[in-house]
């Protein structure tokens, strides 16, 4: 297998000297002292094709990553939010050879301090030659993985470094979990190919708990304590983080760029989170691009877009779908026929005469109410968000009268979320306005049982969970008939 991105990565290593570019506040690598750890690591590693690696944010866990990158290895990141049946199938699917993870009493993998190893089919066959396979976890419980090669990694890096600021950001605090693509790619390439100090401490650091648990005084505790220039947020975490400051918590002068996606994010949010010192800018991306497509800039920016397209991709609208051609192919696992340089990305929208990309929705989402209008969520979800009063909120209507919401909003009641549901309403056609919502006590976080890990809602899901309370409801024949 070729290793650019390793190479690239290693050079930059190599420039950085004795300055320490990882830190998870228990251990701290210069980068000289990096690239031993890498080097004794991939040399374990040779022996093998497939490696997974199933653990907790951390220097071991950038430590193995590189070093199979340096090996030519093909490195399968395991979500530790999978359920034993995901995580089973993703070794199996992947004829993994190799599991890394942290293994009481196990002597300890050469260059990790914490990872052990457990042989699992030392006579696999039909490996990829693929550098990374990333299993996206989609509205089915068999997670589908997307095979991503070195060649395209480093374009992605490469271009989101120019975008970002380039050198100017000198530390980044990973605040999701490094299986996830976004967070490995966006996150820790670009910080080690800027020669920036990776933050990585363990997610309960960062305030992520369990499938589900979220903590926001703790992340604003790990934003005070390692003063990042730059951070990686889904829409929830940025909604949180926009509450502590309106409550009086104080963002960190040091951050200079704010990374949101994976979910619409309301351009009210991003004004508000701006106003109080969060510099906030949305992207796009997909695992089947290797992360990151579009995304606005301090010099290049239009809120209520997900920016211009870098420069490592091209793109072109079919039929309102965004076609995405890649400088290397990628496919999916166990399907040769689909691998390609050229992603359908599902998604339905339109590029303004300044060349920024509005999202409208995915296509498979468009809800078809009872009668007969066709509607998309995330349309409706914007404009209730856009409100300032609900935090996070799904919209589900397939096959009812009516649009129903479920919302996520402490600290107000019953009469100020339907306040801001009227509100919303003003500017939407009757058969897009909500009639009802159900209050969720806890937000939907990412990479639990009802959301991505880049935290998007899993609609279908969401749906089932909640049809009995749906089913409750005495919806209002508010819909207007074809």
């Amino acid at each position: 297998m070729n290793t650019p991105l390793w190479q690239t990565l290693q050079a930059a290593l190599q420039q950085s000297g004795s300055r320490i570019v990882l830190d998870d506040g228990t251990h701290r690598y210069q980068a000289d002292e990096l690239l031993a750890a890498v080097d004794a690591a991939a040399s374990a590693l040779a022996a093998y094709r497939v490696v997974a690696l199933a653990a907790d944010n951390g220097c071991d866990w950038v430590i193995a990553d590189l070093a199979a990158l340096q090996a030519g290895v093909t490195l399968v990141p395991l979500p530790l939010f999978f359920s034993p049946a995901q995580q089973a199938h993703v070794l199996a699917s992947s004829k993994a050879e190799l599991l890394l993870q942290p293994i009481p009493g196990a002597p300890l993998f050469p260059g990790c301090r914490t990872l052990g190893a457990t042989v699992l089919q030392p006579d696999a066959t039909g490996h990829s030659d693929s550098a990374k396979i990333t299993f996206t976890s989609g509205t089915t419980g068999a997670p589908k993985g997307v095979c991503l090669s070195q060649t395209l990694l480093l374009a992605t890096t490469r271009a989101l470094l120019d975008a970002s600021g380039g050198a100017s950001l000198r530390s980044h605090l990973a605040v999701l979990p490094l299986s996830t693509l976004l967070e490995n790619v966006a996150g820790v390439y670009r910080a080690l190919l800027a020669g920036a100090c990776c933050h990585v401490p363990p997610l309960a650091q960062v305030g992520l708990s369990g499938s589900s648990g979220f903590d926001v005084a703790r992340l604003c505790r790990a934003l005070d304590t390692y003063t990042p220039a730059s951070l990686i947020l889904v829409p929830q975490l940025l909604g949180e983080l926009v509450a502590a400051a309106q409550a009086g918590w104080q963002v960190p002068a040091s951050l200079r760029f704010v990374a949101v996606g994976g979910a619409r994010v309301a351009p009210r949010l991003v004004e508000h989170a701006r106003a109080l010192g969060l510099p906030v800018y949305e992207g796009y991306g997909l695992s089947e691009c290797g992360s990151v497509v579009c995304l606005n800039t301090p010099e290049q920016d239009r809120p209520g877009s997900v920016g211009r397209v870098l420069p490592h991709v091209s793109v072109e609208v079919v039929n309102d779908e965004l076609v995405i051609t890649l400088p290397d192919a990628s496919g999916y696992l166990g399907d040769p026929a689909s691998f390609s340089t050229c992603v359908k990305s599902g998604d339905r929208v339109r590029i303004d005469a300044d060349g920024f990309v509005h999202v409208n929705g995915r296509s498979k989402h468009l809800l078809i109410t009872a009668f007969g209008r066709n509607v998309s969520p995330e349309w409706v979800e914007s404009e209730l968000l856009a409100q300032g009063v609900i935090r996070q909120c799904v919209v589900l209507g397939e096959a009812l009268p009516a649009l129903v919401a479920l919302v996520f909003a402490p600290g107000a009641d019953d009469q100020h979320v339907q306040q801001a549901l009227d509100h919303a309403s003003l500017s939407l056609p009757d058969y897009a306005r909500v009639a009802h919502f159900i209050r969720l006590e806890t937000p939907l976080l990412p990479g639990s049982p009802l959301m991505t890990d880049n935290g998007r809602p899993r609609r279908a899901l969401i749906a089932e969970h909640y049809a009995a309370a749906l089913a409750a409801l005495t919806l209002p024949r508010t819909g207007v008939q074809a």
